[in-house]
């Protein structure tokens, strides 16, 4: 007589709102079978376990045979286990097992398995982005039911004030620091700003060469500057600006030079200035630099004056051609303003249309002729062809055998196709051809002492 046993989970419920008490009662049921009969009227012990929490009794039991056949019967009835999950939004696997005295044969019976609970989430996090500033609180856990205090440290953002949470990067104000958040779901909070300060403004700024009572030239070694500036008001209505400053350099300087420092304070104004003291070159391109400073902060800006215009200039013996400024000592051509084509342009034999495309061109033969023996042709694209007759005698053996000079090198080794003919023998046949870029070799077998030809064909590339 045998027997054997099983433990199984009948059903979950979650207790109460489980959110809040994190609990699931779990039914398990124990039960033993036996293949011949087994009978205990008195009652066997047993134990059920389940995550740790035991239950216990006495059962008897009568089991009927089954003619080898397992014949089931429970012991003990259903069983439950209230369960507490242990983290917030993860599973729990719990293990339970049963043993039974039987106090027949077999003496024991045991059984044991698993059961994997589903997760139960009841704490979110809120986190803080700065949004464009920096120093955001760190992340807070909001508790399932319960109100969360949201932090009151405020991030930081210069020219910028803090006006508190919203849901979005670009959202309305929903929270406000130290403010109260309900929501039981994650969530990121985004940090709202308003501009606390208004650079300057600077218009119409220009700076052009001119003489020293500010006519415009081209050759001019003065520099007239003009413009206008304005500073905020909108926040501040007594704000004023507190300096002007012009400064100038050349393109290949990285020093400044001061032209003129003012205290205007006022809430706007214009530029007019004449600068440089006859110290500006006209081979040079220059940078001027107005700053405008108020009770804030300030604002830069900067105009280009080109070098003097120079249609064309030749320099370096002519081997330097400029157009549209000076040229340099170095040779070949240099270009200061956009170039425009109407024609297609050829680089290194590779054309290119006028916005600088790559354009596909047809190829065509560039040069041919003859030489020796051969006729051959020369494409654009880099391919030759060359077409030859070779004609002897086959020896004693049936063999004849040419040594030949290609009409002129190729880059690589060619390819070569032959065919083979002599007089009287239509199995003839080219036995060996062997090339290099300059030369080739080839044998013709078939009836010996008889006339013999090789057609030649060779292809590769000239350049």
């Amino acid at each position: 007589m045998a027997g054997t046993g099983r433990i199984y989970v009948t059903a979950v419920r979650a207790v109460g709102d489980i959110n809040l008490t994190h609990q699931y009662d779990v039914d398990v049921r124990f039960d033993i079978a036996f293949d011949w009969g087994g009978y205990n009227a008195g009652g066997a012990g047993y134990n059920i376990s389940c995550d740790g929490q035991n239950q216990g009794g006495s059962s008897g039991f009568n089991v009927g045979s089954g003619g080898g056949s397992w014949v089931w019967t429970n012991i003990g009835g259903t069983k439950t286990f209230r369960i507490t999950m242990p983290t917030s939004g993860k599973s729990k696997t719990i293990g339970f097992s049963a043993t039974i005295n039987t106090g027949v044969s077999p003496p024991t019976i045991s059984a044991s398995g698993s059961y994997t609970l589903g997760a139960v989430v009841w704490e979110h996090t809120v986190s803080y982005n700065a949004n464009g500033g920096s120093g955001a609180p760190g992340n807070q856990t909001k508790v399932y039911g319960a109100v969360l205090t949201l932090s009151s440290a405020k991030p930081t953002n210069p020219g910028y004030i803090f006006m508190g949470w919203a849901t979005s990067s670009a959202g309305d104000v929903a929270y406000a620091a130290g403010g109260r958040y309900e929501a039981d779901s994650d969530i990121t909070l985004y940090a709202v700003w308003k501009i606390a300060y208004i650079k300057p403004t600077i218009s119409d700024l220009a700076a052009v060469r001119c003489v020293s009572n500010g006519t415009s030239s081209n050759d001019g070694t003065y520099i007239k500057v003009s413009g206008k500036w304005s500073v905020d008001t909108t926040i501040n209505s007594g704000n004023k600006a507190t300096n002007v400053k012009i400064e100038y350099r050349k393109a290949t300087s990285d020093t400044w030079t001061t032209a003129s420092s003012t205290n205007p304070a006022a809430a706007s104004g214009t530029i007019a200035s004449v600068i440089g003291g006859g110290n500006i070159s006209t081979g040079s391109v220059y940078f001027v630099r107005v700053t405008v400073t108020d009770s804030g902060g300030n604002k830069p800006e900067t105009a280009i004056v080109p070098a003097q215009l120079r249609p064309i200039d030749i320099y370096n013996d002519g081997e330097t051609v400029a157009f549209g400024g000076p040229a340099s000592d170095k040779p070949g051509y240099e270009f200061y303003q956009e170039a425009r084509f109407s024609e297609r342009i050829v680089c290194n034999e590779q054309y290119f249309d006028v916005d600088g495309t790559p354009v596909k061109v047809a190829d065509f033969v560039i040069a041919q002729g003859t030489s020796g023996i051969w006729a051959y042709r020369k494409w654009n694209s880099g391919i030759a062809e060359a077409w030859g007759i070779s004609t002897g005698t086959t020896d004693a053996g049936g063999v004849y055998h040419a040594s030949l000079s290609h009409p002129f090198p190729y880059v690589e080794n060619p390819v070569i196709a032959a065919t083979a003919y002599v007089a009287g023998d239509s199995t003839a046949r080219i036995g060996y051809v062997n090339t290099s870029r300059t030369s080739m070799e080839f044998y013709v077998h078939g009836f010996a002492n008889n006339s013999a030809c090789a057609r030649l064909y060779v292809i590769g590339r000239w350049k």
